[in-house]
């Protein structure tokens, strides 16, 4: 795998964060979650949350835009698919 140079680590400011990471940000819990983003069972959003290896973790594309808007933009499609090096 490759790592990013110390120099690259420094000059890059990512401010992306996973839905978990959000939900924890906001001390929310995965019902309060689940009401923001409009989703009926809270056991979705638990599963949206879990991490990024664990393949329960999919989430179905139409979430998609309700997730970046209702976290205005901390969350993004990204930070489901791409796996953070840093």
């Amino acid at each position: 795998m490759l790592k990013p140079s110390p120099d690259f680590e420094r000059q890059t400011k990512i401010k992306a964060m996973t839905l978990e990471e959000f939900r924890l940000s906001k001390n929310l819990t995965y019902g309060q979650l689940s009401r923001m983003l409009g989703v009926t069972h809270t056991k979705m959003v638990h599963r949206w949350c879990k991490p990024f290896d664990d393949p329960e973790r999919q989430i179905p594309g139409k979430y998609m835009d309700v997730i970046v808007r209702a976290t205005h933009g901390a969350v993004t499609p990204n930070d489901f698919y791409i796996k953070k090096m840093f």
